[in-house]
Order: C-alpha cells, then sequence, then structure tokens
C-alpha cells in the first residue's frame, strides 16, 4: 500500500515583458521545480521511494486559448526496498536512476471566470538515461548498471488563475498516464515493461507559477 508523505512541486519563471493573456500570439517561459517520496509496505517488501525534477518550459499560443509548448525535463529516483521474506539481517537493494528528455505538449484553456481558466494538456515524453541497482548480499542479486530509454503520453486536468496582467498560478493533477520503459546492457535489450495510471490513485499534483512575455 502506497502512501504519499510529501509532495512539493513549484513552478518558477524568468522577469519578462508584456501582459498575461492566453491570446494568438502570447507566449509562456517558465519550469517546475518537484519533488516526491512515497513509502510502500506489502507482505514481501517495504521500499522508500523518494524522486526529483527540474523542468524548464516555453510555450506559444497560435490561436486563442490554444498553447503549444515543450518542456526539458530532468529527474532522478532513488528506491531502497527491504525484503522480508527471507529472514536475513540487511538484505536491501537500492536502485538510483537518472534521466533526461523532451516533452511536447498541448493545451487547451476555458474561462471559467473573469480571471480563472480550466485547462486540459497532453504530454509525450521521449527520456533516457541509466539505472544502477546495488544489493546489500549478493546471493539475492548482481549488482550493476544499466541504460534506460522511456516513452509515455499523459492527461493532465488543470485550473490556472491571473493573480496580475503578468503572473499566473496554476494546479494540475496527472489524471491518466502510459509510460514504456526499455533497459539495456549495451547494445542488448534486458527488459521491457509497461505502466498505466489512471484515476486518484497516483495524481502527482502540482501547484505553481508561470508568466508571459
Amino acid at each position: 500500500m502506497k502512501y504519499k508523505l510529501l509532495f512539493f512541486s513549484l513552478l518558477v519563471s524568468n522577469f519578462c515583458f508584456g501582459q498575461y493573456d492566453v491570446d494568438k500570439g502570447a507566449k509562456i517561459i517558465g519550469g517546475k521545480i518537484g519533488y516526491n517520496r512515497t513509502n510502500t509496505n506489502n507482505f514481501d517488501y517495504t521500499s522508500l521511494n523518494t524522486s526529483h525534477e527540474i523542468s524548464p518550459f516555453i510555450a506559444y499560443f497560435p490561436q486563442d486559448r490554444l498553447a503549444i509548448g515543450l518542456h526539458i525535463i530532468f529527474s532522478g529516483t532513488t528506491e531502497k526496498r527491504t525484503n522480508l521474506v527471507n529472514a536475513v539481517p540487511n538484505n536491501w537493494n537500492e536502485t538510483q536512476q537518472q534521466m533526461v528528455g523532451l516533452s511536447p505538449f498541448i493545451r487547451y484553456y476555458i474561462p471559467i471566470g473573469p480571471k480563472l481558466y480550466f485547462y486540459g494538456q497532453f504530454n509525450a515524453y521521449n527520456g533516457f538515461g541509466t539505472s544502477e541497482t546495488n544489493f546489500s548480499n549478493p546471493s539475492f542479486g548482481n549488482s550493476g548498471k544499466l541504460d534506460i530509454r522511456q516513452f509515455g503520453i499523459a492527461v493532465i486536468p488543470g485550473f490556472s488563475f491571473a493573480a496580475t496582467n503578468r503572473l499566473n498560478i496554476e494546479g494540475s493533477i496527472n489524471m491518466l498516464n502510459y509510460n514504456r520503459y526499455k533497459f539495456y546492457l549495451g547494445d542488448t535489450l534486458i527488459q521491457k515493461y509497461d505502466n498505466a495510471n489512471f484515476g486518484f490513485g497516483d495524481i502527482s499534483p502540482t501547484v505553481g507559477i508561470s508568466v508571459n512575455f
């Protein structure tokens, strides 16, 4: 069972000139800094998973209320898992992953108030990185380093509030996502698997700010 212990995400933006709007020709520049910590308890193991993300982005409005943009995502994850089946002291393994990727997105705004918008966003992601696992006891597994390839898509609804003519406050949830992972040792494919989430089980909420220029 997963317990979401802490999630913090802040969108930070560079200073820019112009009024905040969602009209044709507007542009947005900003970024996201995220941190997530999850504790999992099962009958055969427990694990502690922490992740962080830095994601600058830029977007352009080719028509009113429609934004097309690009995230550059730098992320890292550490999972320490303690096995409970074998009654051996210090029977744990730790996996560290480092990823970098590009995530184009399209977002459409629907006004629901004078300064408040609902938006729907579709993301695609293509990234690469490394995964390194270390075992406390070699008899339970071999330590090693693999290359990762990841492809994913996500549907992200959210709300956007124009606090000033330059500053926008946003909040969103990762409602639907699908990811495919491939692990390579050199040029040899070692493992691949798919992962999909829908609903409120793992929504990864974000809040933050962005600006127009």
